[in-house]
């Protein structure tokens, strides 16, 4: 019999082992893996059961478009598995890059987003977590389902969607964020290409067949579920993504309108809340201003420099 669940990390529960429920775990000296049960064959299949499979997935993997990394498939059956490699962040990047000094992130990163699925976050499905060691440091990758009907939010908003399509789409993500907040959780890097947009009924007048789902999440600010996160930082993840959508061209969709239509949907009928985010979004918008003063200055520098060759 399987053995009792605890509660681990203040995450989600897993068996006294540390496996993660209803999934398979396979360890060797230089690799780590943990698989959804009904993908432990492809896995397999496709060589993520050992250290060469898994470096030649990543090195000859068929591609797929999207992430700050290559992401590979892991095999040509559907549904498809997207396989993202970790990567540090920031100044860590251009030293360490996609090395670990240990293999647990990608593990971490597999309960968490079970967890948050759990608590009703628009998440693909979590379906792997490996990692390979090579000397004293780990390379390690993440696989989920690949939502393969849905774009990400700056290819979706270049088919030009109508006013309604774009009012749902503004209510879907901010609903999803609500829950991502209230789970304790933030996604730390909230930019168009980290938000896709799946039309569950093309063509419907239905409303709600819009779906959003949030990708990409930043592990290294995700933090433990279950604290609060403060009306600033809430209001910090909105900001991210208004620069977004103005360095994309879309500054009409950060106009008051659009804005009292988010903070509508993400508040509901929570008063507090909504008093501490339109307190908070007031230096929040400064700060806008700020990176608008940036990318005026930029253009004309490079337009003095276009024009200084010329």
């Amino acid at each position: 019999a399987a053995a009792d669940p605890v509660v681990s990390a203040g995450v989600e529960p897993r068996t006294r082992d540390g496996h993660e429920p209803g999934c398979v775990r396979l360890a060797s000296e230089a690799l780590r893996l943990v698989v959804a049960e009904e993908y432990a064959a492809r896995a397999r299949a496709a060589g993520l059961d050992s250290a060469a499979g898994f470096d030649a997935l990543l090195a000859t993997g068929v591609p797929l478009a999207g992430g700050r990394s290559v992401h590979r498939r892991l095999d040509a059956e559907r549904p498809a598995v997207r396989i993202r490699p970790c990567a540090h962040g920031g100044a860590l990047s251009r030293v360490l890059r996609d090395r670990f000094l240990g293999p647990g992130r990608p593990f971490r990163e597999l309960r968490l987003w079970r967890a948050l699925r759990a608590r009703g976050v628009e998440l693909p499905t979590p379906v792997l977590a490996v990692s390979r060691r090579r000397g004293l440091l780990w390379r390690s990758a993440f696989g989920a389902l690949d939502r393969e009907d849905a774009l990400d939010g700056a290819a979706w908003l270049g088919r030009h969607p109508s006013a309604r399509a774009r009012r749902d789409a503004c209510v879907a993500l901010a609903r999803q964020l609500r829950r991502l907040h209230d789970a304790g959780a933030v996604h730390g890097d909230l930019h168009l290409g980290n938000v896709l947009i799946e039309d569950g009924a093309a063509g419907s007048a239905e409303v709600g067949a819009l779906r959003c789902w949030l990708v990409d999440l930043d592990y290294g600010r995700l933090g433990r579920l279950g604290r609060r996160v403060s009306a600033r930082r809430r209001v910090r993840e909105w900001m991210r993504l208004a620069r977004s959508l103005e360095k994309q061209g879309w500054p009409e969709l950060t106009s008051r309108r659009y804005r009292a239509l988010a903070l509508a949907a993400y508040c509901g009928d929570d008063g507090a809340l909504r008093r501490s985010m339109q307190s908070s979004g007031r230096m929040a918008r400064l700060g806008l201003a700020r990176h608008r003063l940036g990318w005026w200055l930029s253009r004309r520098v490079r337009a003095s420099g276009r024009a200084a060759r010329a």
